[in-house]
């Protein structure tokens, strides 16, 4: 029997999240990132990430990821028991992992084969792998070559092409034309924003406007974007420091994010914070603070703080909360939910619809159209997107006179031959809930609750203590 290439989504593919990638030669497998999605449609967060039924029985020789987004690494956690084979990725990235292993229920060592950004490295004799730095909206972003016996295979991960990035490498364009005219097969490609036209836009230009909105406020100015953006943290930096603001970091997510960035060097290491505990006690108009919780995540700083139920932190009449990001498809109703309840507090709320603070990490129609003028591929199968992201980025796939455009589904198992790329079949798919995430969201609501259950107990405490100065002064 002829000895074939497979490509297999187990997620991602029809949805935004969760993104889980295969690539099978003979009877070996590799695995491109190991993503998972959060759902807040039933009115809290519930963590999902794939399941692998697919994989059992088959051999698995390494999981290579692009880039350190939870919906790229998030699954990781909850699947290397089952996976147990070795990560392939750059050190920023493993940095993060690495974080979040301490933090989990595994106990053994999980080997990781660090490249450098641009690396090249063999997972197999088959896979024959290559990085090549691109821009995004955080640092070593890497689109993965593999060399197989069959063909190359351009799988993009999440991308851009930022002439200004600000923190980490620009996109290696010349690399990625000589990649092209090696030859490629297929390309695998990111579709979030194939809907759009033009160019995604840069972080400088984010930057300036940003520093020159945050110069006109009087009151606390909260920041909140994704964590994983360092370039977004380092305007944030630079910022405070230049309009004279004392800067605070809140969530923890963030807070593993900077130590990875100071790590790898991407952020100072001697940067000036001060604690929350503190924040309060400064004049509001020197007070930048970066939360967690751009997306309305209910259990993140910037919803606590909402709710009033933060430990150390209250905003006021006079505060403005810029909502540096973009808006992730599903989370419109916790968004809104979040703006509501600072609102009700006299909070000014801005976002990228009234003012240009945010720039996507992924690539608008004119982008996708240069890339695939770089590499000339035979065939594109668009992933990363909902169905009207996959259905708008083959249309420009067709535009750019791509012989082969193969639309495919979570499930969808994909025949790549230099003679004919096809659909031969499907693999059922489905997801499972993180458990231990709702064992640490009870924790959480626990901690909030003791808080509460103090603060009243000290406010009854005070009243008591007023009631006995009152009734000595009627003696």
């Amino acid at each position: 029997m002829t000895k074939q290439l497979r490509f297999v989504s187990l997620g991602g593919s029809g949805e935004i999240g969760m993104n889980l990638n295969l690539y099978g030669y003979d009877d070996t497998w590799i695995m491109v990132d190991c993503g998972m999605m959060i759902d807040s449609s039933e009115g809290v967060d519930q963590i999902f990430v794939p399941e692998i039924d697919f994989l059992r029985g088959k051999k698995l020789a390494g999981l290579i990821l692009t880039h350190a987004h939870e919906d790229h690494i998030g699954g990781i956690t909850d699947l290397w028991l089952e996976l147990r084979c070795p990560l392939y990725t750059t050190p920023f990235t493993a940095a993060v992992i690495r974080r979040k292993l301490t933090q989990s229920t595994i106990k053994e060592r999980v080997p990781m084969k660090i490249q450098s950004p641009g690396g090249r490295f063999k997972v197999t004799d088959s896979f024959d792998c290559e990085f090549i730095p691109i821009t995004h909206s955080t640092v070593e972003s890497q689109c993965v070559v593999i060399r197989t016996p069959v063909g190359n295979i351009f799988h993009t991960g999440d991308w851009k092409l930022d002439p200004q990035p600000l923190v980490g490498k620009k996109t290696a364009k010349n690399r990625i034309q000589e990649v092209g005219q090696e030859g490629i097969l297929a390309v695998i490609g990111d579709s979030t924003n194939a809907q759009l036209n033009g160019r995604s836009g840069s972080e400088d230009d984010v930057r300036s406007r940003l520093r020159q909105l945050i110069l006109t406020e009087r009151g606390r100015v909260v920041c909140t974007s994704f964590s994983s953006n360092i370039a977004r943290l380092m305007s944030f930096i630079t910022i405070a420091e230049e309009v004279q603001r004392s800067l605070v970091i809140i969530g923890r997510s963030l807070k593993r994010m900077v130590a990875a960035a100071q790590e790898t060097g991407y952020l100072p290491r001697d940067l000036t914070l001060v604690s929350p505990k503190d924040a309060m006690y400064l004049p509001p108009e020197r007070v930048l603070l970066i939360c967690t919780g751009s997306q309305g995540e209910s259990r993140a700083a910037l919803s606590r703080i909402a709710e009033g139920s933060h430990p150390n932190i209250y905003l006021e009449e006079g505060d403005t909360v810029f909502f540096s990001s973009k808006v992730i498809p599903g989370n419109e109703e916790g968004i809104e939910r979040l703006k509501h309840n600072l609102n009700k507090l006299g909070v000014r709320t801005v976002d990228e619809d009234e003012e240009f603070i945010h720039v996507s990490g992924h690539p608008c129609r004119d982008e996708l159209k240069e890339m695939y003028g770089w590499l000339k591929p035979q065939v594109l199968i668009p992933v990363h997107g909902y169905p009207e992201h996959l259905q708008a980025h083959a249309e420009v796939g067709r535009a750019c006179e791509i012989p082969k455009i193969i639309e495919v589904r979570n499930g969808d198992i994909v025949l790549i031959d230099s003679e004919d790329s096809h659909i031969v079949g499907s693999t059922p798919t489905s997801r499972r809930l993180r458990i231990e995430e709702d064992w640490r969201s009870r924790s959480r609501r626990n901690r909030n609750q003791k808080h509460q259950d103090k603060r009243a107990s000290k406010d009854q405490g005070q009243s008591r203590r007023q009631s006995y100065v009152d009734r000595f002064r009627r003696r």
